[in-house]
């Protein structure tokens, strides 16, 4: 342990203990460690904030008429609301973010390009705003008015179980139809004996021919030929 030299005695040296303001005097306590009782007034009953919701990412966008619209209302409504709460003098000497920061405003209205922001809960989580449960209900009615939510693009529409002879031959350019035996489902195309369509590139739009008989002459199989003793 390293200790330092004093010099009090040469500063007082009419005193037999030497000067009292030069004087090193010996700590009663160590440290925490070996008396943490030493140091309890000096621990701070700090409560433990939760961790922050994390917000949206969104895309880089242009802004249209009803953005800016928007921005030009949260402007004036927050301009308003800092001299009512805090009256006249304060918007002329501190803005009106006091009510409302540039950062959360620009925000709000990005958010609400993307339909982000539609109920309180969507305000606090994406901007973080001190006064949203005072004043949020007002922002959202500027919001749901400039910016409406919009409509779904996809929409729903049934679909048939079948697709007839005429409409599948039709979309591989064969022209008329004959008479086939088989309807073509649409969920699958199973093979029926040993004719098919052929769906290779070379070969789109053209029937694949049935195996024929060389014994008997029909179609559908093939001659099997049995070498019998003479």
């Amino acid at each position: 342990m390293l200790t330092a030299d004093s010099d009090h005695l040469e500063c007082d040296p009419q005193s037999a203990e030497g000067c009292s303001h030069c004087h090193i005097m010996q700590p009663t306590v160590c440290c925490d460690i070996h008396d943490p009782s030493a140091f309890s007034s000096f621990e701070a009953d700090a409560p433990c904030t939760s961790r922050a919701t994390q917000r949206s990412r969104l895309p880089k966008y242009t802004q249209m008429v009803q953005d800016c619209a928007l921005g030009d209302a949260l402007h004036g409504w927050r301009e308003d609301k800092t001299s009512a709460l805090f009256g006249w003098a304060a918007l002329n000497d501190f803005g009106p973010c006091l009510v409302m920061p540039n950062s959360i405003l620009e925000h709000i209205v990005d958010c609400a390009h993307h339909n982000k922001i539609e109920t309180l809960q969507d305000l606090k989580k994406e901007t973080g705003w001190t006064e949203a449960d005072r004043l949020g209900s007002e922002v959202i009615a500027l919001v749901q008015h400039h910016v409406p939510p919009r409509s779904s693009p996809l929409v729903s529409a049934p679909l048939s179980r079948q697709v007839s002879q005429a409409s599948v031959l039709s979309s591989l350019n064969l022209g008329s139809p004959s008479p086939l035996p088989w309807s073509i489902p649409i969920a699958s195309t199973p093979a029926v004996g040993l004719c098919q369509l052929s769906t290779t590139s070379s070969n789109v739009g053209h029937m694949r021919r049935c195996n024929k008989c060389s014994a008997c002459g029909q179609e559908g199989h093939s001659g099997t030929f049995h070498s019998t003793p003479h």
